[in-house]
Parts: structure tokens; sequence; C-alpha cells
């Protein structure tokens, strides 16, 4: 599958206590058809994407992310995610900040291959602390809330999938 899909809302998150490490991650929505539902589901939520937001540091770049109903992520909104029926691509990344225009992305999976193309990712500076607090472009603060024990090793599991189907592809 290569599909892409307009991106509603860019937010960060952060996924540990502020003591640890307060390094903002960033997160997409999207409102997904049935395709990309089944496509999600039969990747084990982990997805490529391939992120078009021009005149910005993550434009045609290719990330690793968890897909996520936006009721999980960045924390429980059981009435947010019935109002929109948006989900979240958690996006392995460092955050820099809300782009000028929230673009699109163009989802790939483990299932259905991705382009043989060298990946150009997102770079690996340290991102500057403010971002974290800026508003997005709903007027509300990102959000930094915490997320379920479960849903963190959710995370984590669906990470290490990707990182061994990545392997897998990758030495076949």
């Amino acid at each position: 599958m290569s599909q892409t899909y307009k991106i509603h809302r860019w937010d960060s998150v952060i996924f540990a206590n502020k003591g640890m490490n307060p390094i903002p991650t960033p997160i997409i929505y999207v409102k997904p058809d049935d395709e990309l539902l089944k496509f999600a589901k039969d990747n084990s939520d982990a997805l490529l994407v391939k992120l078009h937001a021009p005149g910005s540091i993550y434009d045609q770049k290719r990330v690793t992310g968890v897909w996520a109903k936006s009721s999980m992520i960045p924390n429980c909104r059981e009435h947010y995610f019935e109002k929109t029926k948006l989900y979240v691509i958690v996006l392995q990344a460092p955050w820099h900040g809300y782009p000028d225009c929230l673009g699109e992305c163009e989802i790939f999976g483990l299932t259905g291959g991705a382009p043989a193309k060298e990946i150009n990712h997102v770079p690996l500076t340290k991102p500057d602390p403010v971002h974290h607090v800026k508003e997005n472009f709903t007027g509300g603060k990102c959000c930094t809330g915490s997320i379920p024990v479960a849903g963190i090793a959710g995370i984590v599991m669906a990470v290490l999938v990707l990182i061994a189907a990545v392997l897998y592809i990758k030495n076949n």
C-alpha cells in the first residue's frame, strides 16, 4: 500500500517523566478509511510514513511510526476521538516544532513494502525545548500528558516489531 492522507493536526508528546528524558516526540493526526484501518492492523500498528510538509524539516522524510486511536495517545481522550474519528501516528523522530503547513503523509507498512530508495530521516539533533509549550493549530497547548503503562508497553512492542521487520527486509 502507498496511499496519501491529509494531516489534520501536528502535536508533540513526552513519553517520560520530566526528570528522565523530556524530549518531545511528534505525532500527526489522520482520518483513515477502511483500507488504512485494515492495513495498520495487518502491520501490527507499525508504519513507515513519508511526510509531505513543504518548507519544514519534516518535508520528504520517511519516518517509522506507531498507529493508535487518538483516544489513547497522548492520553485518554474518548470524547475527542468520538467527535473527530482521528487516529494518530507517533513518529519515531525528534520534535522540531510545528510546520507552517499541515501537509500530507504517504503510508507504507511492513507487508506493503517501501520504495527501494535510500531513507532520508529527520535529523537527530537536540530539539529546542521551548517547542513543547508552543500553541498548535487548534489553539490549545501541545499534548504532554501521561499515558498508561500498557500504552507505553504497546508502543515499545510495536517499535520492536518494526525494527525486526526493517532488518528482515534489509537482509532479504
